[in-house]
């Protein structure tokens, strides 16, 4: 998965709900401002902190979904994701599966 790495988000009956880039993904408002307490002692911040945290969230996310593909998975339920992308990401609840690398981009 290179650059803006595509994913494919599916429900239980594994019909097609929403295609993204990684950093499209929504993120939970109580762990952007948990997050913001915890590393820079801010209640309210600001869109400079709040870009931040994203991006290490959007970047562990690729370096997790890189580490599958190297072992061959391509696709994942989202409840067997690790906790700080259950934590973070205001997932759907329609959405069950998360498919990425081949799979997402039409390559398998």
């Amino acid at each position: 998965m290179k650059g803006k790495a595509k994913i494919q988000l599916y429900s239980m009956e594994q019909e097609k709900r929403r295609e993204c880039k990684i950093s499209e993904l929504p993120l939970k408002n109580s762990y952007i401002m948990r997050i913001s307490k915890e590393k820079y002692n801010n209640n309210e911040p600001c869109i400079i902190i709040k870009g931040k945290i994203a991006n290490q969230v959007y970047c562990s996310l690729l370096e997790y979904l890189n580490d599958c593909v190297k072992k061959g998975t391509y696709s994942q339920k989202i409840s067997n994701l690790p906790v700080l992308f259950q934590e973070s990401i205001a997932w759907m609840p329609e959405m069950t599966y998360i498919k990425f690398g081949n799979d997402a981009e039409g390559k398998r």
